[in-house]
């Protein structure tokens, strides 16, 4: 896709010639018509972005090659979520049946420390970053996109305030 004044006109008769074909190879990654859509978007989103890297060549290659890109890094990121929200259950979870062991704190105490917790424990970038992360669904490049700030420095605010969490939640069992 050369880069020419008209360009958006360009991107749009891309879209239309090679979206079918696109679409046919996301839907191997996915069933779910939303997240098919979803997908997609990123494609288009993310061909747009580096339309000037193409070098020339086969438009529907390149184009299903990001889609496949695309697709894997949607997977990778659905995956280290599912890991994250799996390590903060199990910790929340024996910290839970600690509790309950003693005769403490119920749903809604628990749900009460918590929020105490991210209030008092965490800074306000933890906050953010826990918050978008976690409650949010977001990946870390987005997070890092919506509070100007690295993936990196996301993944390490995210880790100290999971670990303050934690230790906030087993410290309210005792």
């Amino acid at each position: 896709m050369p880069d020419t004044t008209h360009g958006d006109s360009l991107f749009s008769e891309e879209i239309q010639e090679h979206g079918t074909a696109v679409r046919r190879i996301l839907s191997g990654y996915s069933t779910d018509p939303d997240h098919l859509d979803d997908l997609l978007q990123k494609t288009w989103k993310r061909a747009w972005e580096r339309r000037k890297q193409f070098r020339g060549g086969n438009h529907r290659a390149w184009l299903c090659t990001i889609g496949r890109h695309v697709a894997i890094d949607d997977f990778r990121a659905r995956q280290a979520r599912k890991r994250a929200m799996d390590r903060f259950a199990t910790d929340s979870e024996e910290t839970s049946q600690l509790a309950r062991q003693e005769g403490e704190a119920g749903p809604d105490e628990w749900a009460n420390r918590v929020k105490q917790a991210m209030s008092g424990q965490l800074t306000p970038r933890e906050r953010d970053v826990v918050g978008l992360r976690l409650c949010e669904g977001l990946t870390n490049k987005e997070t890092s996109e919506q509070l100007d700030i690295s993936a990196s420095t996301v993944r390490v605010h995210l880790a100290n305030g999971l670990e303050k969490l934690r230790a906030a939640l087993r410290e309210g069992s005792q």
